[in-house]
């Protein structure tokens, strides 16, 4: 099956480079306790657990993103221009850039809400702005951020839950699909991508799940982490050209699927070719539940 859908896109004819990507280990079960796959998540570019590193063929989209479809691939590179700036502190970034983010999503799915939430601002490795925290370096192992625990039957997911109630009251969605947008907001060339992996290339034994407990300040509740181990079928993509101008929208998760439910792996990545003395990458990103009334 997997062999039939590839040839709806020709990954042989695309620019190609290589990089490590961190993995959960081969032999590791399908469900675990999710400290595990949080402290694969977590970890600098380049490190992670015994064995879990691979290195896998990364395709350049740049010349086919016109081709690409959420509905296929899981993921699309778009274009957003708002007056955001770096420089702006977060609640101000947030202002302007997800009610933008979430009418251009609103735009690409169809969908007739849209409810965001956890929007974060990634600061490179290498960046030594202030605002910087551990938990705000770009996420450097193939991972998911919605788990089948908290979305697939109904949302019960904490921030999640508290933007369903902003956008649709009571009301209990009759359809949702779950998405994540992310976009740099510093110049390029970048020091560090997001690559994303065909949805059509995994398989549910691929996924890896676990619940733990998440704490900020005076609250700890409940999240299920996802991860994913290596099969040689996967097919990630880049988009080289990216620019602040440029954002890629990527499939969550989709309930009305089985396992691994349409959940696009994404991770963090070292740009081949990028100078040494390039400018730190800056981005912005948000999840978000699309209700289909």
């Amino acid at each position: 099956m997997v062999e039939v859908l590839l040839k709806e896109t020709d990954w042989d004819s695309l620019p190609r480079s290589e990089a490590e990507l961190r993995y959960l280990p081969a032999g590791m079960a399908n469900e675990v306790d999710g400290n595990a796959i949080l402290e694969n998540l977590f970890s600098p570019i380049g490190s992670g657990l015994e064995n879990s590193n691979v290195k896998v063929p990364l395709y350049d989209v740049s010349s086919i993103r016109d081709e690409l479809s959420i509905d296929r691939q899981g993921f699309v590179f778009s274009s957003l221009s708002t007056d955001i700036k770096e420089s702006m502190a977060r609640e101000e970034m947030a202002a302007i850039w997800v009610p933008a983010a979430e009418r251009l999503l609103q735009d690409i799915t169809g969908a007739s809400a849209i409810a965001s939430f956890e929007f974060t601002v990634r600061y490179s490795e290498r960046s030594d702005d202030p605002r910087k925290t551990p938990f705000s370096a770009p996420a450097s192992a193939v991972h998911g951020d919605f788990g089948p625990a908290q979305f697939k039957q109904r949302v019960h997911h904490l921030d999640a839950e508290a933007a369903l109630q902003r956008v649709t009251g009571s009301k209990t969605p009759r359809r949702w699909r779950c998405f994540n947008v992310w976009q740099p907001i510093s110049p390029p060339p970048y020091d560090s991508l997001l690559t994303v992996c065909d949805t059509r290339t995994v398989s549910a034994d691929d996924l890896v799940v676990g619940m733990a407990t998440a704490e900020r300040p005076g609250e700890k509740f409940d999240v299920q982490l996802v991860g994913f181990k290596h099969r040689a079928e996967h097919r990630w993509a880049y988009c080289s050209d990216m620019g602040p101008q440029d954002i890629l929208v990527f499939s969550g998760f989709d309930p009305s699927c089985d396992s691994p439910y349409r959940i696009v792996p994404h991770s963090a990545f070292l740009a081949p070719g990028c100078p040494p003395n390039s400018i730190p990458r800056n981005s912005v990103e948000l999840r978000a539940v699309a209700v289909f009334d």
